[in-house]
């Protein structure tokens, strides 16, 4: 029986410890494919675990970044002045478990 209980106890020590898993988004506001009459002022990013958000981009032009404070589990970022037409954002950031994720949510505003 010791030998048993030596083995299971090695057996669980050797394992390779189990991966966190990445930041995924969750929720967006505006939405995936959302289509809008009034234009946003922001874009509300929620994630199942925290992130740090490194970059975002609408239609390609650069955004200001929020300030954060760590890794944060929900970033709203100020969106500028838009007229009628579709949008793509397109987000990267840093999970907390060190792994680069990146995103796209496009968007109409009627």
């Amino acid at each position: 029986m010791k030998y048993l209980t030596l083995f299971v106890v090695v057996s669980i020590l050797l394992l390779p410890p189990i991966a966190r898993a990445h930041s995924v988004l969750g929720a967006s506001d505006p939405a995936q494919n959302a289509i809008l009459t009034d234009a946003p002022e922001t874009i509300t990013l929620r994630f199942q675990k925290g992130l740090r958000l490194t970059a975002i981009r609408l239609d390609g032009s650069k955004l200001k970044l929020p300030k954060q404070r760590g890794f944060g589990r929900e970033i709203v970022v100020d969106l500028p002045q838009m007229t009628p037409g579709a949008y793509e954002v397109e987000w990267r950031g840093l999970s907390e478990d060190g792994h680069s994720v990146k995103g796209t949510i496009g968007f109409v505003v009627n």
